[in-house]
């Protein structure tokens, strides 16, 4: 259970994920093209549509399992709480992908402006991208339930693995069988059932055996309605702040362009990728800390997260900054896109980069048990986003809704946290923003506008990428010492072997 080892692993298993996710974009694009990967960012939409119909399941049962490792259920009060939990995402799971089959040919016909790829083909798209997103549900049910009960070496092993097999699968499927947007899809729907066995099986192996099986129990459910409210209500919200963008401009742009749009956002979007076996990590301990009533405890280990996902986050934020056309063609090899969505790309990572700021107040808010202030904090940014969106969009495109999304991030980072101190940790909000967010960053991005400054003209991809690899490394090393004192290595060395008398 040590955090630091916890740490360390979802850093492997997140970035191997990664890694895989990025690195063949340029290949599936390859044998697909630009409107069929179109096609995988609208089904990334659906993905996050599936948040209405998970209702607050998976983060309340991660929650629940971390609050069992506290002492606070029994074995059979989890027991029964997760196979209740199991039979309403099994129910919600069917409905959801059979309405999505049931629009798909709505969606190919009047929502898409398509060019190269046939109607018939767009219609199977949906309808098997309807059932495939369906699995997302259980799989992420039993995710959040191995996170909650910090098994976290185990769940990153079996991520890197589905993660390899999701994407490689993926690759060969496409070059060696049938280079569709079809077999695409029903790959990863393969992937998503052997997924959903995997992590079943590691939650149901790492949960002790109780007096008698798990059963439906409405008492377990009404335990934990409230905050499972209070996250739905979080997550409608989140899910039209971070997808508006994207639902109106697949409806005005051409599928191809939208292509490109999503290209962009899931490279600025990556950079959550580096910060999330953090809060992976330091929430379930949080929570922990908390239900224990170990306050003083739980502002330490705020403060370490925050300044680890700042120093992690800023950098890459920054290499981005300096370097993004570069990075962009090192990766592609396609210097045309390079220089179209090198600005766009700049723009997109700002607003990820004051949005990923927000990680540790939000992972605080919900280990307090506060859900419900969150959504009223993202009902008063919708009703800036939606109009903001609808306004812009049609005029400038896609850096219009960039920028409404920097806006919008600003807001949370120096209006919204406030008011989220007040409710959890009220003194600390100053040192946050001084120490986790200020400092860390300035020195990452002075570090990195320094290798800018001295970079030399390479004529080779290869050179250009080990340089700026080199910066960023170096970047990180930096940004790092000035924010790990001899205090919290101290704490680190004591806590992360999980001495709970600190």
């Amino acid at each position: 259970m040590s955090l630091k080892r916890n740490v360390l692993a979802n850093y492997l298993g997140n970035g191997w994920g990664a890694l895989m996710g990025l690195i063949f974009i340029p290949l599936y694009i390859k044998y697909m093209g630009m409107e069929a990967y179109g096609l995988i960012g609208i089904n990334s939409v659906l993905q996050a549509g599936l948040t209405l119909f998970d209702a607050g399941i998976t983060p309340t049962l991660s929650r629940e399992m971390s609050r069992f490792s506290g002492g606070v259920h029994s074995v059979q009060s989890i027991r029964d709480l997760l196979r209740s939990l199991e039979i309403v995402g099994s129910i919600v799971a069917l409905c959801f992908g059979f309405i999505i089959f049931c629009l798909s040919g709505w969606l190919a016909e009047h929502w898409l402006q398509t060019t190269s790829l046939p109607k018939e083909s767009v219609i199977q798209a949906f309808s098997i991208m309807g059932m495939v997103t369906a699995l997302r549900l259980p799989e992420g049910l039993y995710r959040g339930a191995v996170l909650g009960l910090q098994k976290q070496v185990a769940f990153n092993v079996a991520s890197a693995g589905l993660s390899t097999l999701r994407n490689l699968g993926a690759v060969l499927v496409l070059a060696f069988y049938s280079p569709t947007i079809s077999a695409f899809f029903v790959w990863n729907g393969f992937v998503s059932l052997v997924a959903v066995v995997l992590f079943a099986g590691l939650t149901y192996g790492n949960l002790p055996e109780g007096p008698n099986h798990g059963q439906f129990s409405m008492h377990e459910l009404r335990k934990i309605w409230r905050f499972a409210v209070g996250i739905l209500s979080t997550s409608i919200l989140v899910l039209i702040l971070t997808q508006i963008d994207k639902l109106i401009l697949s409806k005005i742009l051409p599928l191809e362009t939208f292509g490109k749009y999503t290209f962009v956002a899931t490279i600025s979007n990556s950079l959550l990728i580096f910060i999330s076996p953090i809060t992976q990590a330091f929430y379930p301990r949080l929570t922990e800390t908390l239900s224990q009533g170990n306050v003083e405890a739980a502002k330490r280990i705020f403060h370490v997260g925050s300044k680890l996902v700042t120093s992690i986050i800023g950098t890459a934020a920054c290499l981005i900054f300096c370097f993004s056309e570069h990075l962009i063609f090192i990766w592609t090899g396609n210097r045309e896109l390079a220089s179209t969505t090198e600005y766009l790309l700049k723009v997109m990572t700002l607003g990820t980069l004051l949005n990923g700021f927000m990680n540790m107040p939000y992972m605080l808010m919900l280990a307090f048990g506060k859900p419900g202030f969150v959504a009223k904090v993202n009902f008063v940014a919708v009703l800036f986003l939606a109009p903001a969106t609808l306004l812009v969009t049609p005029t400038f495109g896609a850096v219009g809704a960039a920028f409404v999304w920097v806006i919008l991030n600003s807001g949370y980072v120096f209006i919204a946290a406030k008011f989220m101190f007040k409710k959890t940790l009220a003194d600390e909000m100053r040192d946050w923003l001084a120490n986790d967010l200020f400092k860390p960053f300035v020195v990452s991005l002075l570090s990195l506008l320094l290798f800018w400054f001295l970079k030399p003209d390479f004529a080779s991809r290869l050179y250009d990428g080990i340089f700026i690899g080199m910066a960023g490394s170096v970047s990180l090393v930096i940004s790092l010492s000035c924010v790990l004192d001899e205090g919290i290595l101290k704490f680190l060395k004591k806590y992360l072997r999980m001495d709970k008398n600190i």
